[in-house]
């Protein structure tokens, strides 16, 4: 896999008290270290290239020695596109599971659980590739996890009038969350291989759920940068357009060249509370 960044802060925590964050995607790994409240933050990374696997974690770790210390927490945040939102009305453990395997041609070795969100309503579905799910689970047995999306919802506070789309790089891979006065419409991932891509799949969502390009408000994170061909393809047709903020982590001067929005999934993870 490749290496986006990696990067030392000159704070440090002790042992006893460092919180690991650990986002794992389709073909993404990334990690923090922080202090148990994930305030203070002390290193970070992320890698994108092939398909993740047990091998592609192995070598992840391998990479990291510090991964292999001693943590007061653990977040996992799964990021896999096979995922679908039941709102709690129409909730039942085992007929959510069969509808996102006929949804999503999920594997019956697949393991599969779900994130209920109460300020919403809804519970997020989704599935783990098993090897994935045991290579961490035998790494870190008592970590918690989630949904990258559920992190993701859990953010949505002092939302426009106009409605918002949260999109997220992670490399060759976009998440999408919509929503609307107050109604939660999408949680996505989704695969692209050039700004078109990322585009039409936008304008599509704005389509079907009235959404409208000139009001929406685009909010982008991860692996975009305003210099890039995605965000001027991204420019020509929305008007509103924000990076996501990072809360409360602060770098030194030489990792300026880093946009600060690179870290969002990361920071969102390492703040929110599981």
């Amino acid at each position: 896999m490749n290496q986006i960044y990696s990067i030392k802060n000159n704070k440090e925590v002790a042992v006893k008290e460092q919180a690991l964050a650990l986002c794992v995607g389709k073909t993404f790994l990334g990690f923090s270290i922080t202090g148990h409240d994930g305030a203070v933050l002390q290193s970070l990374a992320w890698h994108t290239g092939t398909v993740v696997d047990k091998k592609t974690i192995a070598d992840f770790f391998d990479t990291y020695p510090e991964l292999s210390t001693g943590f007061s927490q653990v977040k996992i945040a799964y990021n896999f596109p096979q995922n679908i939102l039941v709102p709690f009305k129409f909730y039942k453990e085992e007929e959510s599971g069969q509808l996102l395997k006929k949804l999503h041609l999920v594997s019956n070795f697949d393991i599969i659980s779900n994130d209920r969100i109460a300020g919403w309503q809804i519970c997020n579905v989704f599935a783990v590739p098993e090897e994935i799910y045991l290579a961490i689970k035998n790494k870190f047995p008592q970590a918690q996890y989630v949904h990258q999306h559920t992190v993701s919802i859990h953010q949505l506070t002092n939302l426009p009038g106009n409605g918002s789309l949260q999109v997220n790089f992670g490399g060759t891979e976009f998440s999408v969350v919509a929503e609307n006065d107050g109604q939660l419409l999408l949680a996505q991932t989704y695969t692209y291989k050039t700004p078109a891509d990322v585009l039409l799949q936008l304008l599509s969502c704005c389509q079907q759920y009235n959404l409208e390009q000139e009001k929406v408000k685009l909010v982008l994170s991860g692996l975009i940068t305003q210099e890039s061909a995605l965000y001027k393809e991204l420019y020509q047709y929305f008007i509103h357009i924000d990076f996501a903020a990072v809360n409360g982590w602060q770098f030194s001067d030489t990792e300026e060249n880093y946009p600060a929005h690179f870290f969002t999934p990361l920071n969102q993870l390492a703040t929110c509370v599981l």
